[in-house]
C-alpha cells in the first residue's frame, strides 16, 4: 500500500489538529530512528504488550522487498537485534533468529502487491510460526489497510468522541480534536497512537458497515 509507506518514510511529523482546540502536534517514528545493520527499511511497526515485544518491517534485501516479522523478542531494543538477525537470514539464505521466539518472512511481489494473496505463498523462513503470540499494536497495520481500502479519500476527517480516549501509547487527543484521516494514519503508524486506532475503526467500521449493507441491498 503505497500510502502506507508514505507515512512510513516519515522519521517525524506535524499533525493538524482542528476543532475547539486548533493545535500542531509533533510525532516521531517508533521505527525508522532505530537503524538495522546497513539494510534499507521501507518502514515498519511496533508492538508491546506485556513484555511481549514484536515488530514488522518492509525491509529490502538484495534488491527485493521482504515482509519480515519477529515476535516475543524480550526487550524493546532486541526486537531490532531479531530484526536484524532475520535480515541476515534473508541476505544469505542461511542461518537463525536467536533472539526472537517467533519470526515469519515473505518476499513481497513486485508486480502490484496489494493484488497479490499472500497467503498461496510459501514464507520463505519461519520460526514457531504456530506459537500463539499477542502481537500488540501490530495489528494497527491491519487497521491501516482496511482504512485504506473503505475510505473515500484521505482527506475525511475524523472527529475524536470521549469513547476515542484510549490510554496507552502514541499521540494524545481530546474529544472535539479533528483531523484529517491521512494524519489520524499518521498518528498511528509512526508513534502508535491508541487514540488514533480506535478513532479510525469507529470511523472506518461505520463505512465498512454502509457499504456492505449497500451491496447487500
Amino acid at each position: 500500500y503505497r500510502d502506507i509507506l508514505d507515512v512510513w518514510k516519515h522519521k517525524q511529523y506535524d499533525v493538524k489538529v482542528y476543532g475547539p482546540n486548533e493545535r500542531e502536534i509533533n510525532v516521531r517514528s517508533t521505527v525508522m530512528n532505530t537503524p538495522i545493520g546497513d539494510y534499507t527499511v521501507h518502514g515498519g511497526k511496533t508492538g508491546s504488550w506485556a513484555g511481549t515485544e514484536n515488530l514488522l518491517v518492509v525491509a529490502e534485501v538484495n534488491n527485493e522487498v521482504f515482509a519480515c516479522v519477529v515476535m516475543d523478542c524480550g526487550s524493546s531494543q532486541n526486537r531490532f537485534v531479531a530484526m536484524g538477525e532475520l535480515l541476515d537470514v534473508i541476505s544469505s539464505s542461511s542461518g537463525e533468529v536467536s533472539t526472537a521466539s517467533a519470526a515469519c518472512v515473505y518476499k513481497i511481489p513486485a508486480q502490484i502487491p496489494q493484488l497479490h494473496n499472500i497467503s498461496e505463498e510459501t514464507a520463505i523462513y519461519t520460526k514457531n510460526d504456530t506459537q500463539e503470540i499477542i502481537p500488540a499494536s501490530v495489528t494497527k497495520v491491519m487497521t491501516a489497510i482496511t482504512a485504506l481500502d473503505y475510505a473515500d479519500s484521505l482527506s475525511e476527517k475524523i472527529l475524536f468522541k470521549p469513547s476515542d480516549l484510549e490510554s496507552g501509547s502514541g499521540a494524545i487527543f481530546q474529544a472535539g480534536d479533528i483531523i484529517t484521516l491521512n494524519d489520524a494514519l499518521v498518528a498511528m503508524l509512526l508513534p502508535s497512537s491508541n487514540m488514533a486506532a480506535t478513532a479510525i475503526a469507529r470511523n472506518i467500521g461505520k463505512l465498512y458497515l454502509e457499504k456492505v449493507g449497500n451491496r447487500k441491498a
